[in-house]
C-alpha cells in the first residue's frame, strides 16, 4: 500500500506472479524482446514524459491505450493477429464477438506486423511491461514467417509492413537471429521488384505503384537506420521508381507517367525525404505551405492521415493543429467507448452515436477506408493502424 509504511502482505507477491504468468502466451518461449540500448530507450522515455506534460495530451493517450488493451486481448494463441482469431477470442473471454458480420479477409501478416508496431511505438511508456508478452508473441510469429532463403511467403503491401515491423524490432532488441531474418527477407524481397524499380501486389515482375512501394521505403529506412545489410542498388531503384511518379513540387502519381493523385502527395514527400531527394529548403517549404490546409472532406480518409502526419513531423517537428483535431475527432467518432468491443476501430465499433452527440456530424461511410487492403482487414487491420497514426502524431516520429 501506498499509503502505509508497512510492507505489503505476502499473498500480494503471490497475485502478482499470477498476474504476470496469465498474461503469457501459450506457446511462446518466456524470453521478453530484449532492449538494444537501456539508456537510449530511457531517454526517449523522459522525453515523451515532457511533451505529455506539456500538451496535455490524455485526449490522444487514452484511445491509443484503450486500442492496444483491445489488440492484447483479442491475440490469437499463436502470436497473430488478425479478424478470425479476435473472434476465436471473443468466444474464449465468454462476450458477443466484437466483430460479428465483419466480411474482411485474413490479412494475417499485415494486421500481425501493424499490431506490432502499434506496441514498438508504445514500448517506452509501457513502464509495468503490460503489452511485452502481447509484442514478444507478434514479433516471434513474424520472424517464424521469414523462410531459410528470405521469402515470407506474401507480398504487397503485407511484405512491406511486415518488413517495417520486423526492421523495427531488429532495431529495438539487438536481437541477432532478428537481424538476419530481415537482411535475409530483404535479399529475397529486392529480387522480386518490378521492373522499373518499384512494388505492387504481387511478388512478380508487375510495375509497381506508388502506394504499396512507400511502405517499402519506410521499411528500408529503419533498416538502414539500424545498420543492416541492405542488397546492392536497392535504395537507388527505389528512388528511380519514386521520380517516375513525381509530377513536381507536391504532386504524385499512383503509377509511373500517370495523372496526380492528391491522397498520394504525402506519400511522395515521405518517399522522397527518405530517400535523400528532397533536401530543397524551396521545396521544403512549398511541401509545408501544401500541408498547412488540412482538408474539409465530409469523409475522413486514415490512409492520408498516417502519412500527413508523418510529413508533419518530417517538415515542422509536430502536426499542424488542424490535423491533430481531426486525429482526435477520428478517435471519437471511430473507436468503440464501452461494452466487449470497447477500445476496438472501425465500423464494427458502433461509436457514432457518441460522436454526434458531441456534435460531430462527419458522415460514416465505408469509403473512410478508401485503401482496399485496409478495408479488406477488418476492425484488427484497422484498430492497429488507427493506433500507430495516433501514436505518430503523439510521440512525433
Amino acid at each position: 500500500s501506498a499509503s502505509t509504511e508497512q510492507p505489503p502482505p505476502e499473498w500480494a507477491d503471490v497475485a502478482l506472479r499470477r498476474a504476470v504468468a496469465s498474461r503469457a502466451v501459450p506457446g511462446v518461449p518466456d524470453d521478453p524482446l530484449p532492449v538494444a540500448a537501456p539508456d537510449a530507450v530511457e531517454r526517449r522515455r523522459v522525453e515523451q514524459l515532457q511533451k505529455v506534460r506539456e500538451r496535455g495530451v490524455v485526449a490522444v493517450l487514452d484511445p491509443i491505450h484503450g486500442g492496444l488493451a483491445w489488440l492484447a486481448l483479442h491475440q490469437s494463441a499463436d502470436g497473430s493477429f488478425d479478424d478470425r482469431g479476435a473472434s476465436a477470442r471473443c468466444r474464449e473471454l465468454g462476450h458477443d464477438d466484437c466483430l460479428r458480420g465483419s466480411t474482411s479477409r485474413r490479412f494475417t501478416v499485415g494486421a500481425t506486423a501493424l499490431a506490432v508496431l502499434a506496441f514498438l511505438d508504445f514500448r517506452d511508456q509501457d513502464a509495468r511491461g503490460q503489452f511485452e508478452p502481447n509484442l514478444t508473441a507478434g514479433v516471434r510469429w513474424l520472424q517464424a514467417r521469414v523462410a531459410e532463403d528470405g521469402a515470407l511467403g506474401t507480398a504487397g503491401y503485407e511484405r512491406g509492413i511486415a518488413l517495417l515491423a520486423l526492421g523495427q524490432a531488429a532495431a529495438a532488441s539487438g536481437d541477432p537471429a532478428l537481424r538476419d531474418a530481415v537482411e535475409r527477407c530483404w535479399a529475397h524481397t529486392a529480387l522480386r521488384a518490378g521492373p522499373n524499380g518499384g512494388y505492387r501486389y504481387t511478388a512478380g515482375p508487375e510495375p509497381g505503384d506508388l502506394s504499396v512501394t512507400g511502405w517499402y521505403v519506410q521499411a528500408l529506412e529503419v533498416a538502414r537506420d539500424a545498420g543492416l545489410a541492405l542488397p546492392d542498388g536497392l535504395e537507388h531503384r527505389l528512388l528511380q521508381f519514386t521520380r517516375t511518379c513525381w509530377r513536381g513540387d507536391g504532386r504524385f502519381s499512383y503509377m509511373s507517367g500517370a495523372a496526380p493523385r492528391a491522397s498520394l502527395a504525402s506519400v511522395g514527400m515521405l518517399t522522397l525525404s527518405i530517400l535523400g531527394a528532397a533536401g530543397d529548403p524551396a521545396l521544403q517549404a512549398a511541401w509545408t505551405q501544401e500541408l498547412e490546409a488540412v482538408p474539409d472532406e465530409p469523409v475522413l480518409n486514415l490512409y492520408r492521415l498516417y502519412y500527413d502526419v508523418r510529413v508533419d513531423i518530417l517538415l515542422r517537428g509536430a502536426p499542424v493543429e488542424a490535423r491533430r483535431d481531426a486525429l482526435l475527432e477520428f478517435a471519437a467518432a471511430w473507436q468503440a467507448r464501452e461494452g466487449p468491443s470497447s477500445g476496438m476501430f472501425g465500423e464494427h465499433a458502433a461509436a457514432t452515436a457518441a460522436a454526434e452527440e458531441e456534435g460531430r456530424k462527419r458522415k460514416v461511410k465505408r469509403s473512410v477506408l478508401r485503401e482496399a487492403w485496409v478495408h479488406r482487414g477488418g476492425p484488427t487491420v484497422f484498430t492497429a493502424f488507427s493506433v500507430l497514426t495516433l501514436e505518430h502524431a503523439l510521440y512525433r516520429r
